[in-house]
């Protein structure tokens, strides 16, 4: 495990794009992958554990993490599923020998966007690479341009935004709730059609129960901007959304 992370840095920086993280405890193959994404104009720092990860020190944002799954302490699956559930966002190539379909599914199940068996060549990490980042800037794009909108619910991101201030985090059953809401005909659904975009059978969901989840969505609907009553409680029917909410 090394003290420190290893930062290489780009042959021009002005033509630096993307700010990879390659996740690789063999000194001479991880030096290789840093050296090629380099040379290609990404920003690089290359660490040989999971637990290096968390002492990056950078003042640009990581785009993608390259991961091998065979890491020295805590292994690459972990590691992908921690990263994924702290930014939704990233990207996350998976570089490995293992090469079963169980490793596979795997892979995919804990957050990878793609998996690459070893060995690979330049051209094809770079590409799947590139593949990534794409996908997270078309999304953060969209939910630029869809600013402009009073709310803005990220379902990738369980986040809800508003035209100022920080963006709310939401549970993923405020998110369903609030995206069948913002769906629904004349934004209104029934108690029986809110349990039922949960998951969840009415007769074992109790309605009290119910009325406290969407108190607490109503007030983070507030604290997103929203006015205090945009979120209607309808008497022995169900509930009804009485603001704009876009759903990415």
């Amino acid at each position: 495990m090394s003290s420190q992370p290893e930062i290489m840095l780009p042959l021009d920086p002005m033509q630096v794009s993307l700010h990879v993280v390659v996740v690789e405890d063999h000194p001479a193959l991880r030096e290789l992958i840093c050296s090629s994404l380099s040379q290609n104009g990404c920003l690089v720092t290359g660490v040989s554990c999971a637990e290096d990860v968390d002492q990056i020190r950078t003042t640009q944002p990581t785009d993608v993490f390259v991961v091998d799954l065979n890491l020295p302490g805590e292994d690459g699956l972990s590691l992908t599923r921690r990263l994924r559930a702290s930014n939704p966002l990233v990207g996350i190539v998976l570089l490995t020998a293992r090469n079963e379909v169980q490793d596979r599914v795997a892979g995919y199940e804990s957050g990878a966007d793609i998996y690459i068996v070893k060995p690979v060549s330049e051209q094809e990490l770079m590409a799947s690479v590139k593949a990534v980042a794409r996908k997270k800037k078309s999304h953060e794009q969209v939910i630029s341009s869809m600013r402009s909108d009073p709310l803005v619910l990220d379902r990738t991101s369980l986040k809800l935004l508003g035209a100022q201030g920080e963006p709310i985090r939401l549970s993923f059953a405020e998110a369903t709730v609030l995206a069948a809401l913002a769906k629904a005909p004349g934004q209104r659904l029934e108690v029986w059609q809110i349990i039922a975009n949960l998951g969840l059978k009415a007769d074992s969901y109790s309605r009290s129960t119910l009325a406290v989840r969407m108190t607490r969505l109503r007030k983070k609907l507030v604290a997103a901007g929203a006015p205090e009553d945009c979120l209607e409680a309808l008497r022995n029917e169900g509930y009804q959304l009485c603001v704009a909410v876009s759903v990415l």
